[in-house]
């Protein structure tokens, strides 16, 4: 009998490069503090804006932040990035 032998890779789950989308910030909140709040949970390798469907002439950004994270530990659904005040 002949097998084929095969690496196989294993990851826990949910870790890995995940986009991570954050909404409800103002526009005044720097990159710098969603990826210091954000840190603790991986490596952030970009922010990008998110915009609305390319349909219209013109690409307008819908206030949402794209964040693609190389997970080291689960993060929460939900983090306080800035509080006024």
């Amino acid at each position: 009998m002949t097998g084929v032998m095969s690496i196989v890779r294993t990851e826990m789950a949910g870790m890995g490069t995940r986009r991570v989308r954050v909404a409800n910030l103002s526009t005044e909140v720097p990159e710098g503090t969603i990826q210091a709040a954000l840190v603790p949970y991986g490596d952030v390798k970009s922010i990008q804006e998110e915009t609305w469907s390319k349909a219209y002439r013109h690409a307008v950004a819908n206030g949402i932040k794209v964040v693609i994270i190389k997970l080291t530990k689960h993060h929460p659904s939900h983090i306080t990035f800035a509080r006024n005040g």
